[in-house]
């Protein structure tokens, strides 16, 4: 599910006894644990199952209009809901309250700011007047603009929660996604309009109960199992920290090592390069105060099911002014099957003399169906290809499978190190995941 287009603006927890560059003694160590432990596959996956999108058809009830008469419009109950269920997912991953409310008024104002920014064809905080447009809309639209997240490039507000959190280009403040993971929000208003999309973060009532949060901070992806589908390799790494719970030093250092191999990576505050070695902190005021960005070469970061980094975050002061340790576990999960150890295998052929291919994987889940279509590009720099086998099977058990892919048309004459494409789409109880690979035949 990654996500690149216009946006403005661990499963185990340590606190170890004191040592050179640790936190504390053990004695000194809180009752609750600093970061949020996490959650199991199980209920994010169940979760999940509860949040995905649901809204088909026109996302409009009354239609908007980004040319004289204007007009706002009114968006599908189901298109809202669709949005205000990935926002409260998102903060179930990280442990946060996720009962956000949609706010009717907010929604009206939101809702005029995405026709202002669709007219102007930007996204911007700060709007100006579109000709014609008259001053009572205008005033309305140019207030949500200045008090909401916005974004631009998406076809639904799934997409634009989706943008927000992975705030791509915004280093290192992460507004938008400190925004989405602001403990204290309770309510908001989401609006869209030809692919612009606002959600109001402030200027709404706050829970009154945001200081009793027990963590120290918001680690971004979260601690324990965290999706793919809500995470890409090129994203930056974040913390959040709690202002009743801990500061930065000044001198933070962050440790993250890849546990499939042990490599690990030492990021201080001299590493700047946005696309290799990244560790900054901004005090800009968007959702808590202080937020930590850090970033490895995105060729670095393996997103599939089983891999896991352990974070070890250095540097911090507690309010007693003592030294102060993070370390989490983050491992990413799958919201439906994870599909692992995939290759194609040559097989002798069958009784009539058809050479087959059989796709081989493992699957941690029962899978209700696999629909895929097996081609070969020619090597010609033309741009065609030949579609060899298409098909859909299921329902499979977890475990090892292996699949035949039958071809139903004479192979073009193969060259050593022939390269096949497949496309598949897997669905299970709670999701349905669309892959493409390029598999060498074993």
């Amino acid at each position: 599910m990654a996500v690149r287009s216009l946006v403005l603006l661990a499963a185990f927890v340590s606190t170890r006894p004191a040592g050179p560059g640790m936190a504390a003694h053990a004695a000194d160590a809180p009752a609750t644990p600093l970061v949020f432990p996490g959650h199991t596959i199980e209920d994010i996956r169940a979760h999940w199952q509860a949040a995905k999108p649901t809204h088909q058809g026109d996302p409009f009830t009354v239609l908007s209009s980004t040319e004289p008469p204007y007009a706002a419009g009114a968006l599908a109950s189901t298109f809202l809901d669709d949005g205000l269920r990935a926002l409260n997912f998102v903060r179930y991953l990280a442990g946060l309250p996720d009962d956000l409310a949609l706010d009717s008024t907010a929604n009206k104002q939101t809702q005029h700011g995405a026709v202002v920014l669709a007219k102007l064809g930007k996204i911007t905080h700060a709007p100006t007047q579109p000709v014609e447009m008259p001053d009572d809309f205008f005033k309305i639209g140019k207030a949500a603009c200045g008090c909401s997240s916005t974004a631009g490039g998406c076809a639904t507000l799934v997409d634009a929660v989706r943008m927000w959190t992975a705030d791509y280009g915004n280093l290192p403040h992460l507004g938008h996604r400190r925004w989405v993971l602001y403990p204290p929000m309770q309510r908001t208003g989401l609006g869209f309009c030809e692919g612009y999309a606002l959600m109001k973060t402030f200027g709404l009532p706050e829970r009154a109960d945001a200081d009793a949060w027990p963590y120290a901070a918001i680690p971004w992806p979260s601690a324990g199992p965290f999706p793919i589908q809500w995470w890409d390799a090129g994203e930056t790494w974040s913390v959040f920290l709690n202002p009743n719970r801990c500061r930065p030093g000044g001198e933070e250092t962050v440790s993250l090592k890849r546990l499939s191999d042990g490599r690990t990576w030492l990021l201080t505050r001299a590493d700047r390069d946005p696309q290799q070695r990244y560790l900054a902190a901004s005090t800009a005021p968007f959702g808590w105060p202080h937020c930590l960005a850090f970033r490895i070469t995105a060729a670095d970061v393996r997103v599939m099911p089983g891999e896991a980094y352990q974070v070890e975050l250095q540097g911090l002061q507690a309010h007693d002014g003592k030294p102060l340790t993070l370390t989490w576990r983050t491992e990413f999960c799958s919201l439906g099957a994870g599909l692992t150890g995939t290759r194609l295998l040559r097989s002798p052929g069958t009784p009539e003399g058809k050479p087959t291919l059989t796709f081989v994987f493992s699957s941690d889940m029962p899978i209700t169906s696999i629909s895929w279509r097996l081609f070969w590009i020619l090597g010609d720099g033309s741009g065609r290809y030949y579609t060899l086998s298409s098909g859909d099977v299921g329902p499979l058990t977890a475990g090892e499978q292996m699949l035949t892919l039958p071809i139903s048309m004479e192979l073009p004459k193969e060259k050593a190190g022939a390269v096949y494409e497949l496309d598949y789409t897997v669905a299970d109880q709670y999701n349905a995941s669309s892959y493409h690979v390029t598999l060498p035949v074993q």
